[in-house]
């Protein structure tokens, strides 16, 4: 007897070591009572509810179904007050940073060893579970997160990540909390310390950058030059050249949103989406752009032309 592949098994069929990292990674959430729940109700799932369902079906053309019906709802009334009573617990949900993105595929591959090889030698792909789950403890936020229309940006603070304003832009701002593994209402995120707002401009520092935020069309008119900033963002189109550099709605609209994050050596490392995600059948009209470069204080190009910086990429 294969007891090893057996014990897998019934892990898989528990669905709650097999899948559960799977689930955590995309949902930034891990339910920690979730193997009780499917003890309570899964069994019944399989022994009246699917039997149930088959019955009437069989006894549809009769105009019986509802026998069949009333014995499903029977389990599935049990089935949904386990979930209520489960979801209720103190504590029965904990929330998870996303992963980077080798942290899948490797644990895939090490589970996919598990399962498919032969003998003692499969549990050498517990190495590679256990080194994904390394890589995942070690997954670091961005420093600051710009969105694609230049209209909200969020920044990583002491507690936690601080966005530029407390309402608008919802579904961004909801996945990128969610994501941080921190997901709070969006008011409490653009109420922490760590932003200097006037009006609608908003200050906020990465180290020895200074980052500025001018949201409409009067604050980026009002606004001289780039406010003593290092990089300015708007969800406005900057006509007229600006001694910073510019991520507006224009270029926006080719990177994506934007990741930051400081380096060791004080350089801004900048990440894009569209260039992460690729070329795609929705995206090919716009101009193409890498998935990463590195700004530098000390690029000579920052003091004379800071146009010419992005013009590189």
């Amino acid at each position: 007897m294969d007891t090893p592949g057996l014990v897998c098994g019934d892990f898989v069929r528990c669905g709650r070591i097999c899948d559960g990292p799977f689930a955590a990674a995309h949902f930034n959430q891990f339910a920690h009572f979730g193997l009780i729940a499917n003890l309570l109700s899964v069994p019944l799932m399989g022994t009246l509810v699917m039997p149930a369902a088959v019955l009437a079906a069989v006894l549809a053309p009769l105009g019986l179904w509802d026998i069949g019906l009333w014995l499903m709802s029977l389990g599935l009334q049990w089935i949904l007050f386990v979930a209520d009573q489960v979801a209720g617990l103190d504590g029965a949900v904990g929330h998870i940073m996303a992963p980077q993105p080798a942290v899948l595929p490797v644990m895939a591959l090490g589970l996919l060893w598990i399962v498919l090889w032969r003998g003692q030698g499969r549990w050498a792909g517990g190495l590679a579970v256990a080194a994904a789950f390394l890589l995942w403890q070690q997954t670091a936020r961005p420093d600051l997160l710009i969105a694609d229309n230049g209209s909200l940006i969020g920044l990583l603070g002491e507690e936690g990540r601080i966005l530029s304003k407390p309402k608008g832009s919802g579904f961004v701002a909801g996945i990128w909390l969610e994501n941080d593994g921190a997901p709070v209402a969006q008011d409490i995120a653009a109420a922490r310390p760590g932003l200097t707002r006037d009006g609608r401009v908003l200050a906020a520092s990465l180290g020895d950058w200074q980052v500025l935020q001018v949201s409409g069309k009067t604050a980026l008119a009002d606004l001289v030059a780039c406010g003593g900033a290092d990089i300015l963002i708007s969800n406005q189109e900057v006509a007229s050249p600006r001694p910073c550099i510019v991520f507006d709605i224009k270029r926006l609209r080719d990177t994506g949103a934007l990741a930051l994050d400081l380096t060791d050596g004080g350089d801004l490392r900048v990440t894009t989406a569209q260039g992460r995600a690729g070329i795609r059948p929705w995206n090919r009209t716009q101009r193409p752009v890498p998935h990463q470069w590195v700004l530098k204080k000390t690029d000579p190009d920052l003091a004379s032309d800071p146009s010419l910086i992005l013009s590189r990429f």
